[in-house]
């Protein structure tokens, strides 16, 4: 392993412990209002025909996905308590406080929580295994580094 493969290790190393610890210490919480509610129906022009409905709440500071279940059970002006992350500021868990209904949208556990444990698990493992790992350790740098991105831009 070369200084640079190395060095590279080591940044994504960097960057997959502020993703984690950006998902876990999220402490702040807001509380807001639902001011509305959205559905898009989203399609694609692939050969398949394929889509899907994406369901959103807008509230007076945030707007954000949700699953079908919470946005059913909201309605407008419902007060919410939002977990905010500290970096990036990504809602981490919202909670409809009339309702007392309180979930995380998966997407965030994915950017979150996923990528970056197994992109720990991998880069740690390579430093083990050298030169057996080359080609995981390159997509999972890459993954660490597109997730990363996602985090940093709406």
């Amino acid at each position: 392993m070369n200084l640079l493969q190395k060095i590279t290790i080591y940044i994504c190393l960097f960057i997959a412990l502020i993703s984690l610890g950006d998902f876990v210490f999220s402490n702040s919480s807001i509380k807001d209002i639902i001011t509305e509610k959205k559905t898009s129906y989203e399609s694609y022009n692939n050969a398949g025909g394929n889509s899907h409905v994406s369901k959103s709440i807008h509230s007076q500071k945030f707007e954000f996905n949700c699953s079908d279940a919470f946005f059913e059970l909201s309605s407008v002006s419902d007060s919410l308590n939002l977990k905010v992350s500290p970096i990036f500021n990504k809602i981490n868990r919202y909670t409809n406080l009339q309702k007392q209904y309180s979930e995380t949208y998966s997407l965030r556990y994915v950017t979150g929580l996923i990528i970056p444990v197994l992109g720990l698990l991998i880069l740690m493992l390579s430093f083990k295994f050298k030169e057996k790992m080359t080609i995981i350790v390159f997509v999972a740098q890459i993954a660490l580094l597109s997730n990363f991105i996602y985090l940093l831009f709406p």
